[in-house]
């Protein structure tokens, strides 16, 4: 019989049982693989070693987890800290810099044309659209991942969807 997130933690939380972490992990590690890949503009082996540090960091930090939140959001704030860590030391450049020649049309591929579009924001204002709509979490949840105020996340996200619509122009709905 599967055991659920709940059982799994509180074993983990109990004991620090590998095997249940190791189910916690094959539950999440996909999502959380995802959400980073976006982060590091389809940087699939970035993205990847992100998540096992992020991984490593949870289990030896699980007496840590006070059930707060949930445990994915408790997970994307480590792999978030994992990956501003990783920007600073490679001091990657707050946005990247891209050819205009990139012209979505109406018909082409939405999911390339946005994964075009996000590449012209700041590494926050990715993270924050990413967890607000990508991952369908709460404003409040974002907050908490990024450990900024509420006010803050929201200002990112907001400035993420003005830069995105100016690249997405030919996909708006006619009137």
């Amino acid at each position: 019989m599967k055991r659920t997130e709940a059982q799994l933690l509180a074993i983990c939380v109990s004991t620090q049982d590998r095997q249940a972490f190791g189910e916690l992990v094959e539950m999440y590690q996909s999502p959380l693989r995802l959400v980073i890949r976006r982060w590091t503009f389809g940087n699939a082996t970035l993205a990847d070693d992100i998540a096992q540090e992020a991984f490593i960091k949870a289990y030896r930090g699980i007496l840590k987890f006070r059930f707060e939140s949930k445990f994915f959001t408790w997970l994307c704030q480590i792999s978030y800290h994992a990956f501003i860590e990783h920007c600073r030391k490679k001091k990657l450049p707050e946005e990247v810099e891209l050819p205009p020649e990139h012209n979505p049309t109406r018909g082409t591929d939405l999911h390339r044309d946005v994964e075009y579009a996000m590449k012209y924001l700041s590494e926050a204002e990715r993270v924050a659209i990413t967890l607000c709509f990508h991952k369908d979490l709460s404003h409040d949840e974002a907050a908490t991942i990024m450990q900024m105020p509420l006010g803050t996340v929201k200002s990112h996200v907001n400035r993420a969807k003005e830069k995105m619509s100016k690249h997405l122009n030919a996909w708006r709905e006619e009137d």
